[in-house]
């Protein structure tokens, strides 16, 4: 998430999403890279942030949720912490 929000506002704009793909973005790849983009931003407000990941993140299929060693929400917790730095 760091590497990610170059711009340490909490949230991940169009342009940081791209910039934090390893290659050039062309072709195929940049327009698979809008698509997943536009899907993570639930809200269309432009950016990724904390509210449209938990709309998406689904814990189902985290072995620690199946193995019942932790809950949804330690889980979805662990995940997001990344945004709090």
């Amino acid at each position: 998430m760091k590497y990610y929000d170059v711009d340490g506002s909490g949230s991940i704009n169009y342009e940081e999403f791209a910039r934090g793909m390893r290659d050039e973005l062309a072709g195929r790849r940049l327009a698979m890279t809008k698509k997943a983009f536009i899907m993570m931003d639930r809200d269309k407000s432009g950016v990724i942030t904390k509210e449209d990941l938990i709309g998406i993140y689904d814990v189902s299929k985290n072995p620690y949720f199946i193995n019942r060693q932790k809950t949804k929400d330690e889980i979805l917790n662990e995940f997001l912490s990344n945004f709090d730095g």
